[in-house]
């Protein structure tokens, strides 16, 4: 099943360092997905935690995103449920979609873990 999404593109400022781009006014593409959160087989034992972008916003985010320094990543800011905080979307060339890591600390204060679905609103910078 797809998960729903939405997409709006502007210009965004929030007060504070964990709402604003980074610390940055920028021009921002904005995405709204739900999807799985899922555990990378290869350090599971690390339980790296990831959440994979859907298709369409990755295709895009491919074409309209500042790329970031390394591995195809794009800096992103996101929010799961009332947690914000900067990181970066990586190519996975498996899928061939973007993958969203979800640290231990988010996973935390949201009362999430491999398995469950989350609403995610995901900023990049253009």
């Amino acid at each position: 099943m797809r998960p729903q999404t939405n997409r709006l593109v502007g210009f965004f400022e929030v007060k504070g360092k964990e709402s604003s781009f980074c610390g940055l006014l920028t021009m921002a593409s904005e995405y709204f997905f739900t999807a799985e959160l899922w555990m990378w087989d290869a350090r599971k034992s690390d339980s790296w935690t990831f959440i994979s972008v859907p298709p369409e916003e990755s295709d895009e985010l491919r074409e309209r995103a500042a790329p970031g320094p390394g591995f195809g990543s794009i800096p992103v800011e996101v929010t799961i449920g009332s947690t914000t905080w900067c990181t970066s979307v990586f190519p996975d060339k498996k899928s061939g979609v973007f993958v969203l890591p979800v640290k231990a600390a988010v996973r935390k204060a949201e009362s999430i873990e491999a398995g469950d679905q989350a609403a995610i609103a995901l900023r990049a910078s253009l």
